[in-house]
């Protein structure tokens, strides 16, 4: 029977490992005898690699390098008898200090553009796009004020873009606001102009007179 003998590592199914970055890990063999340890690593595509093993005051020292992404277990013996544990399991993972940085947020990069951030007509949607593909990464926003408060629907395009429609029912000039980033956006605030679809009132308007009225003829000469 072995006795005093564990490992001290990082070495489970919780943990996650930098693919590319040596990991390692103890073997505390104190009171177990004298004996080899061996250290069998086995990859996601099933490969077998093995551990560098160094023989240090209380067991030993094992080092491995992964170089898969995915589940690894490690089996690790001492005398041809596998220890308490193993085989133990880890996640290698991209390593993190080579990711690439998202780009800064930039919201001059922000464009708008469309007819409803110049103007419209009262009770039809006035219509505009927002582009953020190339401003990196931040949050948008968006608020209209105007003669009295207007619906807005905004849609996600799924590509970096957003299309914008809001309802204005009075006339006057709306003022759209338009923040990426918690910064106002190239040209930002907009003024639109909204003008009545009722231009023209024909209510008001009464016809009377010969040809028109019941009973009055003209009379041919």
């Amino acid at each position: 029977m072995i006795v005093g003998l564990y490992l001290t590592s990082h070495l489970c199914c919780c943990v996650e490992i930098p693919v590319g970055k040596q990991v390692d890990f103890d073997i505390i063999t104190v009171g177990a005898g004298k004996a080899g340890v061996q250290v069998n690593i086995h990859t996601p595509s099933g490969k077998t690699i093995f551990a560098n093993i160094e023989e240090t005051i209380d067991g030993y020292a094992a080092k491995f390098t992964p170089l898969e992404t995915g589940p690894h277990t490690v089996d690790v013996s001492f005398a041809g008898q596998p220890v308490k544990g193993s085989p133990f399991s880890t996640t290698a993972i991209p390593d993190p200090s080579k990711a690439k940085p998202l780009p800064k947020a930039d919201p001059s990069k922000v464009k708008a553009y469309g007819p409803g951030l110049e103007g419209g007509t009262t009770d039809k949607p006035a219509e505009f796009t927002i582009d953020t593909r190339e401003a990196g990464q931040g949050g948008l926003g968006l608020t209209l004020e105007g003669p009295i408060e207007a619906k807005i629907e905004c849609q996600d395009n799924g590509d970096g873009t957003c299309s914008v429609r809001y309802y204005p029912t009075e006339p006057g000039e709306y003022t759209i606001n338009i923040t990426f980033a918690d910064k106002p956006i190239k040209s930002s605030p907009f003024k639109a102009k909204i003008v009545s679809s009722k231009n023209i009132d024909v209510s008001g308007i009464k016809c009377h007179g010969q040809g028109i009225e019941p009973g009055n003829h003209m009379h041919e000469e």
